[in-house]
């Protein structure tokens, strides 16, 4: 089996309707099938929309906030303040992952006296959760690495489900190390944002906010 990328369309009363929903709720959607043969591209037009109930996904994403906020993970004095001058910093990213350019571009044209440690790991999936906790934990030893920021491009709410897990949330509170997640928009905000250092979307804002004052030359983003 595959995982595939299905976009829906739909008019009128299934636009009046879909307003009601929000992001992690359970529904059934009824239409048809529609392919574009000159691009041989595949959508959905929907044409009624109901609900199943509150998904699964995110009432578990609401508990764990409630669990690891009762537990003072996200307490402001937590917050390990970033550097002033920052040399090293620590990017966990996906192999390949657009993400990786866009930050390492845009701070070295900014700030090019930073460098970067790169380690690629799942940024989504049943392997994200232990590929990123081994990655945090294998940066906050090294006194080399003054900022860790976990990046991915964003994403659908499940995609983003390995950022929420009960282990990686704890392992960003626990660093000693400055973390800043950029994962995308502002909508899509996890758990893992709540303990970190900074907050701000999208993937390449948190690397401008590692960083020092801008060079007067260059404007800020």
């Amino acid at each position: 089996t595959e995982e595939i990328s299905l976009p829906v369309m739909g008019f009128r009363d299934f636009v009046a309707k879909a307003r009601n929903f929000r992001q992690g709720d359970r529904v059934v959607v009824h239409g048809r099938a529609d392919v574009w043969m000159k691009a041989t591209r595949l959508s959905f037009v929907a044409d009624d929309v109901r609900r199943l109930g509150t998904g699964d996904l995110k009432e578990m994403i609401d508990a764990l906030r409630r669990k690891l906020k009762g537990e003072g993970l996200f307490d402001a004095d937590r917050k390990v303040p970033i550097p002033e001058f920052p040399h090293r910093i620590g990017l966990i990213c996906a192999p390949q992952a657009r993400a990786e350019g866009d930050v390492i571009t845009n701070v070295n044209l900014r700030w090019p006296a930073v460098d970067f440690r790169v380690i690629h790991a799942h940024v989504q999936g049943a392997q994200c959760p232990p590929d990123v906790i081994a990655a945090i934990r294998a940066f906050d030893p090294d006194p080399g690495v003054d900022v860790i920021i976990v990046a991915r491009g964003g994403g659908s709410f499940e995609d983003l489900i390995g950022l929420s897990d009960e282990g990686v949330v704890p392992a960003a509170a626990q660093s000693p190390t400055p973390l800043l997640p950029a994962t995308g928009p502002e909508d899509d905000l996890t758990p893992i944002h709540l303990p970190a250092s900074l907050c701000a979307p999208p993937p390449t804002t948190p690397a401008y906010m590692a960083l020092p004052a801008f060079p007067a030359s260059l404007p800020p983003p």
